[in-house]
């Protein structure tokens, strides 16, 4: 089986060294490729995504690395790719920049006030005031906006990838006011997969919940993945890597969770097309 992550972020955003340390570690564990997918840049001042006056040379390095290390590893350039309806559009920037491929992710939901748009995996603290004051602690207002803008990104601005579905239970799960066992909370999840399956995009595994030590599985949550084993949705196995050392963090134990749910493919870039290959677990050296 062979092993890539397409969800990496170095220093040009919020992640630590640059990219080319990243494909050497890469090669060390003998990953058949790596792609780039730095936060694409944002027309509001944030601490994470990338700058727009770097974007260029975000693009050149990755370019050079690809031609570089061709004999070795396949490179790849992407972005995540923040859905902002009005302001950020996966589809739209990844024709922009010429990626080969993009993440879509959602992080806004809906703003404050003063315009500043709320972010739902910030600190704690953000979260908290954006909670109490945009949703007055209605979860599941706040939930179902989430999926309604999932829901909308993937139908009218269609990424390659759907970078970590459920990632909102990250603060939600905390306030315990919902169970992902409510019907509906299962019903948001179910209308997402159908548009997800519908529009023919593929949906990460992302494993950085678990070497992150923030959960116990990873996004999305195995009673998800067995739903998207039953509709047949293709998945492919992300890191989500802030720095070298978390390239494959935790791969070993998502492929057994993948496995034990059904799951028997993930999904690569071969030669710049996606292509299925068959599951092995305990495959990580």
């Amino acid at each position: 089986m062979e092993f890539s992550t397409y969800h990496c972020h170095s220093q040009y955003c919020d992640g630590e060294d640059v990219p080319e340390t990243y494909v050497r570690e890469a090669i060390h564990l003998g990953l058949s490729s790596i792609g780039f997918s730095s936060h694409s840049p944002l027309p509001f001042p944030n601490e994470w995504s990338m700058k727009r006056r770097d974007i260029d040379n975000y693009i050149a390095d990755v370019k050079l690395l690809k031609r570089g290390y061709s004999s070795v590893i396949d490179v790849y350039l992407g972005l995540e790719a923040d859905y902002i309806p009005g302001k950020s559009s996966p589809k739209k920037i990844k024709e922009e920049f010429g990626l080969d491929y993009v993440i879509g992710s959602v992080h806004y939901v809906k703003q404050f006030n003063s315009g500043v748009p709320f972010q739902i995996d910030g600190s704690p603290e953000d979260f908290e005031r954006g909670f109490n004051e945009i949703f007055h602690r209605d979860s599941r207002k706040l939930i179902s906006e989430y999926y309604r803008l999932v829901r909308e990104m993937v139908q009218d601005s269609t990424p390659d990838i759907l970078g970590h579905l459920d990632k909102i239970v990250m603060h939600c799960t905390s306030h315990q006011v919902f169970k992902p066992s409510d019907y509906w909370y299962s019903r948001e999840i179910m209308d997402t997969l159908e548009v997800v399956r519908d529009a023919g995009t593929m949906i990460e595994v992302n494993t950085r919940s678990m070497y992150k030590r923030k959960m116990a599985e990873p996004y999305p949550a195995l009673w998800i993945l067995e739903k998207i084993r039953e509709m047949e949705i293709p998945v492919v196995l992300n890191s989500d890597a802030h720095r070298p050392n978390e390239i494959i963090g935790s791969y070993n134990r998502a492929l057994t969770m993948l496995h034990d749910v059904g799951i028997t493919s993930t999904r690569i870039l071969k030669e710049g097309d996606w292509i299925d290959q068959p599951l092995e677990i305990n495959a990580v050296r």
